[in-house]
């Protein structure tokens, strides 16, 4: 893990509440897909006193992106930032996803902003030899409404098929992302990977559990450190030798990629 006093190079606004800011990243290891790292304001008042975890959404030789949606003073403050702004940057952390799909089709599930991790995981699994009748990758995307598809574009133009639900219908079919798995998991053998708010997780892993599909979630719980030191992002590991049935593991070093059949969600074991 490096952290580095960076810069803005690059900042592209996405309406209503989101922008992708370009950071220099010099002095960093190359991030895989799924990993995060912490971004803050230094010496900035109006930042938190915590950094703010971000899943690094694309990556270069020198530079990574982040995909920042406006939810609080931290988050805000970071879409302020203009072109030379410094930034201090920690990371790359967590685990991220290394091993690509061998056989079952992958699927990715995004919720909303759920989807910053899987743009360079896409990238990352259309660039690597290719494999003799490998199936196509699925890329599933779902939001309140069309406005909240961020960078819905930049996935589009990637060799992937993707497909679209709004809650409001309008774009792609109207309904939840978890109503697209339904129907994607019915096609043929498939590994799931997915990113969003907690109740959607939880839905993926009960989905992928009854068709007997392997399922890797990347939580987005709330972070403090980043590196382990805090705990303040403990989460529930189904775990038979303790009384209660479960352990808790840190999410920023265990994870933030887990198995679904290994956690806890909502009070119950996944694909309960």
């Amino acid at each position: 893990m490096a952290c580095i006093e960076s810069r803005v190079l690059g900042k592209r606004v996405l309406e209503p509440d989101a922008v992708v800011l370009t950071l220099e990243s010099t002095g960093c290891a190359a991030p895989a897909p799924f990993q995060f790292c912490m971004l803050s304001v230094p010496d900035d008042g109006d930042f938190p006193f915590m950094p703010r975890p971000f899943s690094v959404y694309d990556a270069g030789e020198r530079s990574m992106d982040f995909l920042i949606k406006v939810v609080g003073r931290g988050s805000a403050r970071l879409a302020d930032l203009e072109l030379g702004d410094e930034v201090q940057l920690s990371g790359p952390l967590g685990r991220g996803v290394g091993e690509l799909p061998a056989g079952a089709r992958p699927i990715g599930a995004a919720g909303g902003v759920g989807s910053a991790p899987f743009l360079l995981y896409y990238r990352r699994l259309v660039g690597a030899a290719p494999r003799a009748g490998a199936p196509r990758p699925l890329f599933l995307l779902g939001a309140r409404t069309r406005e909240f598809l961020y960078d819905l574009e930049l996935f589009q133009d990637l060799p992937v098929e993707v497909r679209v639900a709004t809650e409001d219908g309008s774009c792609g079919k109207k309904g939840l992302v978890t109503d697209l798995l339904r129907a994607a998991l019915e096609e043929g053998p498939a590994e799931v990977l997915a990113c969003g708010p907690d109740p959607m997780l939880a839905a993926v892993a009960r989905l992928s559990a009854a068709r007997s599909a392997r399922c890797l979630i990347s939580l987005e719980t709330h972070m403090a450190c980043g590196y382990g030191v805090c705990n303040g992002c403990a989460v529930k590991v189904k775990d038979e030798r303790y009384r209660e049935g479960f352990r808790y593991d840190r999410c920023c070093t265990e994870g933030p990629v887990f198995d679904a059949a290994d956690l806890v969600l909502d009070g119950a074991p996944a694909g309960a």
